[in-house]
Formats: C-alpha cells, structure tokens, sequence
C-alpha cells in the first residue's frame, strides 16, 4: 500500500514526501523476499523520474551502493524492475552530464557482466536492451562507451541470431544507438558488423526481386557503379521500409519511425542498403500473422542499421570488400544452417560475436 500510495504522488509534492518515501523505499528494497524488494525498486524509480536530482543527491552515496547491489546477483523475477530502476537512479543522481562519469561506467559494467552470465535468456535480454537501459546509457556516454565495446558488440552480434524475433529487434535497434553514438570507431568493425546485418536481413526479408541480389551487390562492390546503385537503391530500400511499415501499422507500433532514412541517405548509404535488402530477399519463409509484425520490426531496425553503418563507413576500403562479399556470406551462411555439425569447430562470423582484444568486434 505504501507503494502504491508513493506512485500516487507527483511533483511538485513529491519533495516533501522524499526523505519518508526514500527510507520506505530502501528498506524494501534489502528485503530478502524479492516480491517485497520490487515494490521498493518502484518507489525508487518514481522517486528518480518524476522527483527532483536535488533531493536525491543529498543521500548519493547510499543510493550508488543500491544501484550496484541491484543489478549485481540480481534474482530473475526483479531484473525486468532493477534494471531501469538502477540506470534512472544514476543518470538522475549525476550532477553534470559529462560522459567521463565513473558511476555511470560502473554501472554499465555491472550491468554487461549479469547478461553475459544470463543473456541466453530472453527474460534477461530483453529488459538490458529496452529503451530506459542501454539506449538511456549510450546516450548518457557517447562516444565513451568504447571502452566497454569489446564485451558489449559480441553480446549484440549474438542477439541478433536470436530464436524470439523481439530479441532480435531489440538487439538491432540497440546496434542502431551504438552505432549512432560511436561513429568515429564504426569503420574498424563495419566488415564484421555488414556480416552479421546481410545475414539478419536474408533472413527476414520477404519483398523485391530474387535476381536483384547479385546486380546490386557487384554494383556497389565495383567502385564505378555506385552512382548507379543508387538509383535502384533508394528504390529498393524505400519499398522495402515502407513495406515493413505498412505492415506494423497493422499490430504493435514500434518506437521511432525510420521510414524518412532511405530518402536521407548519402549515395553510399543508399548503396550498401540496397545490398542488404537485394540479397536478403533469398529467404522467402511463409509468416503467420501473430509473428509479423516483430518480424517487420527487425526487417526495419537491420535496414536502418545498415544505412547508417554505410553512411559511417562510406570512405572504408575493408567495409566495401565485405559489401562485395555478401553472396560468399550468404552462401556461407546456408552451408552452416544445413551442416551445423561441419561448422562445430570453426565458427562463422555471424554465429559468434568476437574474440578480440580490441581486434575486430
């Protein structure tokens, strides 16, 4: 009841309410009973969101220690609430927005360590990548958030190739934040990254014309008919975006709208994207209804991130070789599906993240 009675309250009443709920809320959450410690991760996340950073800060040390002991060793049936709660709770605390911040670094290494450990789990995916946890992070970071690309990219990669397709778009629009926020660093992943994208989109894609894939894809491979490309590329790309759209207009909206992307593209973009959705129209899978329009999302979310990997990318030598490569990986990537005992031992690049050191994803 205390609970829901602290949800009730709003700003601008909540500050006088904050030092009784916040030790409500405290004490609830070092309950050992996880159903009692999810009531008090709520009071907090109210407090975090709807009060005022002033009359957090004041007690800053305290909750820095609550947001770790939240996420570290967390028990499955609160992590869908702890999540948020912990990353609300920091980015609110936080007096400055410098990217540089310890705590928030912190937290997101906390946050990388309990879903590699779980991350097989959708339970445990889904809530990591939901807008108010890493895209609420990567925000906060920017370009900062290199250091942590060597555990955070192979996580995604594998996301990618989840079994659920709400994984599967969530993973590809957490990829659209990262790349949009870590720009500058994109060209040394971009041949690993086009892999695991073409792949994804074969896989989904169910428009355009099976003969387009090999045209397109020795187009923008030549050099010399990139302009060319274009032109068919913006068409294909606009079809098949505004294709998904139509299609999830019908069921669960999906968080932005990236239908404007193709037509504000660079030639280099349209390009690349145009290989992606040329080729993956190979796969051409029966869906049932109840599944199109997570399917679609995906399809939207891996075209968006192949335009802005190639806008990123559009001066990288190694990103166009593996551009022109596409059609060796799709046929790789049938070879693995129909032999998956033959590729027990070596792995392909789209069933793994990365084994770097920096090198690679």
């Amino acid at each position: 009841q205390a609970a829901r009675l602290a949800l009730g309250v709003c700003h601008p009443y909540l500050s006088r309410a904050t030092p009784v709920l916040l030790a409500a809320a405290v004490t609830a959450v070092h309950d050992p009973s996880p159903a009692v410690a999810v009531y008090g991760m709520h009071m907090l996340h109210h407090l975090a969101t709807e009060g005022l950073s002033a009359d957090l800060r004041w007690q800053s040390e305290l909750l820095f220690g609550i947001c770790s002991r939240l996420v570290v060793g967390c028990d499955a049936s609160a992590w869908h609430v702890a999540a948020p709660t912990a990353v609300a709770l920091v980015l609110a605390i936080e007096a400055s927005s410098d990217p540089r911040s310890p705590r928030c670094h912190a937290l997101l290494h906390d946050l990388l360590f309990e879903v590699e450990l779980g991350g097989h789990k959708a339970s445990r995916r889904l809530p990591f990548l939901s807008p108010s946890v890493l895209p609420a992070l990567l925000e906060r970071l920017g370009l900062t958030v290199v250091r942590h690309l060597s555990r955070l990219l192979p996580l995604l990669l594998e996301w990618l190739h989840s079994y659920d397709a709400p994984s599967r778009a969530a993973a590809s629009r957490g990829l659209c934040h990262l790349i949009t926020r870590t720009w500058p660093r994109m060209p040394r992943h971009a041949p690993l990254l086009w892999q695991h994208l073409v792949v994804l989109v074969a896989k989904e894609t169910a428009a355009a014309a099976e003969g387009d894939a090999s045209t397109v894809s020795a187009a923008v491979a030549s050099g010399q008919m990139r302009a060319e490309a274009e032109a068919a590329g913006v068409e294909v790309v606009s079809d098949a975006l505004a294709a998904a759209e139509a299609r999830l207009m019908q069921g669960p909206a999906v968080t932005g709208s990236l239908g404007n992307t193709a037509s504000a593209s660079t030639p280099a973009a349209s390009a690349a994207a145009a290989a992606a959705a040329a080729a993956g129209v190979k796969n051409k899978q029966s869906r049932d209804s109840g599944s199109d329009a997570a399917q679609d999302a995906v399809l939207v979310h891996a075209l968006h991130a192949c335009l802005l990997l190639a806008t990123c990318c559009a001066g990288s030598q190694a990103f166009w070789a593996a551009v022109g490569d596409t059609e060796r990986t799709l046929q790789l990537a049938g070879h693995a599906a129909a032999h998956p005992t033959q590729h027990s031992a070596q792995r392909a690049p789209w069933q793994a993240g990365s084994d770097d050191n920096g090198q690679g994803a």
